[in-house]
C-alpha cells in the first residue's frame, strides 16, 4: 500500500514535539524500578471536549481539542496543571479552540511559546497574567488557502488579537519545520531496520488498489465520508454558536442615549447588547442571563454611570458608559410690550414657574436668548437669571417697531460643571 503522506499525517502530532528545539525543564533520570518521570502525565478533561497532558521531556502542556473544545474558567481554583506551571515552557493546542479559560495560564513564569493549530474564538481575562513579557504565539498550518492569505487569514488574526492584548508577538509558520521534505519522504519507502514491523507506505498517488479516501485504512467497519459525496452529517448538529470575544468592550450596545432628562426617579437605559459570533452574525444577549446593568448617580441632574457587567458565560468582563441627566426645561407663557412717553419701548417675557419640580435642588436658574431674527444669528444676546423662583424678565431700551425673538432654558450648576435643558419653542414680539 502506498500512502506515505497519510501515515505522516497520523504521526505528525508526535513529530512536532520532537523536531521543535526546546530548552525543557530538567528532570532526574529514574532509578531502576522507579517510574519513568519523563513519561507524559495525563491530566484528564478540563472542559467541554478538551483534555490536557503535561510532557516533562519537553516542558510542554498539550491540549487535545474536539470539535466543540471549550475550556473551564479558573477563578479561585487551581487548574489541573497547577503543579507543573513552573516547569511549563510550551503550550500547544491541537486544533480550533472555542474558549480558553479565565486565568488558565496565569503565573507561568517560564513560559516561552504558545502554539496553535487552529482558530481561537474566545478567551477569558487574565489569561497570561504574571507570565513573561516575551512570549511568542505561533500559528502552524499547511492549508494552501491559509498560506496564500498569510497573516491576513482569519485564523491568524484571531491569534494576533490575543497576542496584542498582552503585548506578545504572533507568528505564522508553515509545516516545513514539522513535516519531512520530499527527499526525506523517500526514506519512508524502506523499512528502517529497527525491528519495528509496522507498515510503511510509499509517498505516491493512490494507484487505485488501496482504500479510497472515503474508506477506513484499517479494514474496520467505521464509516467515513468523502467531502464531495454530500452524505456527511450536518455540522450544525454537532456545533454551537459562540461569541468571538467574551469581552464586553468588543460588544455592540445600541439604544444608549448620552442625554437624558430628569424625572424625579432613577433613570435607566433601554439598551440592546450584541456580540459577533464565530459564524459571523450577531448574537443578541439577554439581560439577567448574559449581563447585568449597574447604575450610579442616575437620579438627579448630573453625570450618571452605567456599567454593563457580564455574568454566566460572559463573567469577568464589563464595559462602562456615562450619560448626562439634564434638568427639565420650561416654556414661555406670555410676552408683552409697552412704551412710556419719552422712553424707548420694553418687552416683558414670562415663563412657566414650576416651584415644586424646579426646586433649588433641580435647577440653579434660567437662560433667555434674544435676537432680531428667527435663526438667532442677528442681534443675539444671552441673559442669565439666577434663582429658581424667578418667572419673568423685562428687556428695556429696544427699538420701536422692531420684532424680537426669544427662547428660554433652565440650567443647573454642579461644581465647575453646568447642565442645561433643551431650549424652548421660539416666541416673538414687536416692540411698540
Amino acid at each position: 500500500m502506498k500512502h506515505g503522506k497519510l501515515i505522516i499525517l497520523i504521526l505528525s502530532f508526535l513529530l512536532v514535539f520532537t523536531m521543535i528545539p526546546m530548552a525543557g525543564t530538567a528532570f532526574a533520570d529514574p532509578e531502576d524500578g522507579e517510574e519513568n518521570e519523563n513519561l507524559p502525565y495525563e491530566l484528564g478533561s478540563c472542559g467541554l471536549e478538551i483534555t490536557a497532558e503535561f510532557q516533562p521531556l519537553f516542558g510542554g502542556l498539550f491540549f487535545y481539542c474536539g470539535e466543540l473544545a471549550s475550556m473551564d474558567d479558573y477563578d479561585g481554583i487551581d487548574p489541573p496543571w497547577a503543579e507543573y506551571k513552573d516547569a511549563t515552557e510550551l503550550i500547544s493546542f491541537s486544533g480550533d479552540i472555542d474558549y480558553i479559560g479565565y486565568r488558565a495560564f496565569a503565573d507561568m513564569k517560564n513560559l516561552q511559546r504558545v502554539e496553535f493549530h487552529g482558530k481561537v474564538n474566545a478567551y477569558g481575562g487574565e489569561l497570561f497574567k504574571g507570565c513573561p513579557d516575551n512570549v511568542v504565539l505561533f500559528y502552524y498550518t499547511e492549508n494552501d488557502d491559509e498560506l496564500k492569505l498569510g497573516k491576513d487569514s482569519e485564523v491568524f488574526q484571531s491569534i494576533k488579537r490575543l497576542a496584542d492584548e498582552y503585548g506578545y508577538t504572533a507568528e505564522m509558520t508553515t509545516w516545513e519545520d514539522i513535516y519531512p521534505s520530499e527527499e526525506d519522504e523517500e526514506a519512508w519507502e524502506e523499512d528502517p531496520g529497527d525491528g519495528d514491523d509496522g507498515e510503511y507506505y510509499e509517498p505516491e498517488e493512490d494507484p487505485g488498489d488501496g482504500p479510497s479516501d472515503g474508506d477506513p485504512i484499517d479494514g474496520s467497519d467505521e464509516e467515513y465520508y468523502d467531502e464531495d459525496e454530500g452524505d456527511a452529517p450536518d455540522q450544525d448538529e454537532y456545533s454551537h454558536e459562540l461569541p468571538i470575544s467574551r469581552d464586553f468592550k468588543d460588544a455592540e450596545i445600541s439604544g444608549f442615549s448620552k442625554q437624558m432628562v430628569y424625572t424625579g426617579k432613577a433613570i435607566k437605559q433601554d439598551i440592546k447588547v450584541e456580540t459577533k459570533s464565530t459564524y459571523g452574525n450577531m448574537l443578541l444577549l439577554e439581560e439577567g442571563v448574559d449581563y447585568e446593568i449597574i447604575y450610579k448617580n442616575n437620579k438627579n441632574v448630573g453625570t450618571a454611570t452605567m456599567t454593563v457587567k457580564g455574568i454566566g458565560w460572559y463573567k469577568y468582563t464589563e464595559t462602562e458608559k456615562t450619560f448626562k441627566i439634564r434638568p427639565q426645561g420650561t416654556k414661555i407663557t406670555k410676552i408683552t410690550t409697552k412704551k412710556a412717553k419719552g422712553k424707548k419701548p420694553s418687552i416683558t417675557v414670562k415663563w412657566a414657574k414650576k416651584s415644586k419640580k424646579m426646586s433649588k435642588k433641580r435647577i440653579t436658574g434660567y437662560q433667555i436668548m434674544r435676537a432680531t431674527n428667527k435663526k438667532f444669528t442677528k442681534g443675539k444676546k444671552t441673559y442669565t437669571i439666577k434663582g429658581y423662583k424667578k418667572s419673568s424678565k423685562t428687556f428695556t431700551g429696544l427699538k420701536s417697531k422692531k420684532t424680537y425673538y426669544f427662547k428660554i432654558r433652565t440650567y443647573k450648576k454642579i461644581g465647575d460643571k453646568t447642565y442645561y435643558s433643551k431650549w424652548s419653542k421660539v416666541m416673538k414680539k414687536k416692540a411698540k
